[in-house]
């Protein structure tokens, strides 16, 4: 009986390996930095998964490639993404599969202009390197959300949108775990503090001659919450909430 159950448990343990090698079968372990046969190897993964809709994304993203949207710094920012994520190990369906998607739709529908893509690329690939890839795919959705319904949120109440399309690009803030030299950079927060006025002595109260100056607009300045990973940066742009329910 003890027998039977090692040899169970070897077979078990045997098709769980064989299962997981068939998932990363045929991948490559670094893709190569020439365009021309990085944007092959990139193919043939996706194609091996033999799934109709990432075979399509595959030749969607191929003809993407060649279209001349990608300048030569996109191309190599692209590879360098791609990279990092053999490197972590993700895997051609879903997740090659929506980073291509999410590009396609940024510069097809969205015709983002080359530095808001470049940094979409660049900000993904440290998405990648810094996150889980549980989270790391919930940016990828978010982002095609956005670009597919002009999404920036939804729930089961009301969904937010953006009305009027402006300008964006995106970027990271914070330690970056993938920077290969020096320290982590840490970018610039809001420091200056409100109301340092509040500490000044105050006039006595009672009657007292003062000349009365017309109210003038003042930006006060206010501390922001920390902001860490990556963020979208929009600039002239109208914001609105839906929702099904009564919002007055």
């Amino acid at each position: 009986m003890k027998i039977k159950l090692i040899n169970l448990f070897a077979f078990l343990l045997l098709s769980y390996y064989g299962l997981a090698q068939g998932q990363f079968a045929g991948m490559p372990t670094k893709f190569s930095e020439s365009e021309g046969v990085f944007i092959q190897e990139l193919g043939d993964m996706l194609r091996k998964t033999k799934m109709v809709e990432v075979e399509k994304s595959a030749s969607e993203f191929e003809a993407l490639w060649g279209s001349g949207k990608f300048t030569p710094e996109h191309k190599q920012a692209m590879i360098q993404l791609c990279n990092v994520m053999l490197q972590k190990k993700y895997r051609p369906a879903p997740h090659f599969e929506k980073v291509v998607d999410m590009m396609i739709m940024a510069m097809t529908k969205r015709q983002l202009e080359a530095q808001p893509s470049l940094k979409l690329i660049e900000t993904t690939r440290k998405v990648m390197a810094n996150f889980q890839p549980i989270p790391a795919m919930a940016y990828v959705s978010n982002i095609f959300l956005y670009f597919k319904f002009n999404m920036l949120y939804t729930n089961g109440f009301y969904k937010l949108k953006v009305s009027k399309p402006g300008k964006m690009t995106f970027d990271w803030i914070g330690p970056d775990m993938s920077a290969d030299t020096g320290a982590p950079k840490q970018a610039e927060q809001v420091s200056d503090k409100a109301f340092n006025d509040w500490e000044q002595e105050a006039s006595a109260p009672g009657n007292q001659d003062v000349s009365v100056e017309k109210a003038q607009y003042q930006e006060v300045p206010v501390d922001m919450p920390q902001i860490q990973g990556p963020v979208i940066l929009f600039e002239e742009v109208s914001l609105k909430f839906e929702t099904g329910f009564d919002s007055t």
